[in-house]
């Protein structure tokens, strides 16, 4: 496994990685990586990054999962000392060894977070499309938190 990151210039921080491990599959290895770059200036922030999963396959495994493919973006605001707001999308393709069962999972998330005194509550409502990869499948979810730092 090889990871790197860096920060080129004040506020930018890019990176990789990479996975390869021993594996005795003999119709596709698994390996997988990564990069990504974020971006703050400010209480403003953005973030982009993609990774890449190839599964282990033995011959004769029928229709399976080949490889994931994921795209993530975000975009963060720090209103003030207290409240945050931020914003995330994520595309999952699940590629499969017939093309025939690709699906594309889509996901945008919202979150805001309110901290004064010792107190911070957080919301954030998720949006699914294509959920657990089955097209069609729709899901909303809405997390409420409250954490007290005695």
């Amino acid at each position: 496994e090889y990871a790197f990151s860096m920060t080129p210039i004040d506020g930018l921080e890019v990176g990789a990685s990479y996975y390869d491990p021993d594996d005795s599959a003999t119709a596709q290895q698994e390996e997988g990586g990564a990069y990504y770059a974020t971006y703050a200036i400010g209480g403003l922030s953005f973030g982009y990054g993609k990774s890449y999963q190839a599964a282990s396959i033995d011959p004769g495994a029928g229709n399976t999962t080949e490889y994931h493919d994921n795209t993530m973006m975000s975009l963060a605001f720090n209103v003030n000392d207290s409240l945050s707001v931020s914003y995330e999308d994520i595309e999952s393709l699940q590629a499969a060894t017939t093309s025939s069962s690709d699906a594309t999972m889509d996901v945008q998330s919202i979150q805001a977070s309110y901290t004064v005194a010792g107190m911070t509550l957080s919301i954030s409502n998720e949006d699914y499309d294509n959920h657990d990869y089955t097209v069609g499948n729709k899901m909303k979810e809405t997390n409420f938190a409250m954490s007290i730092a005695f």
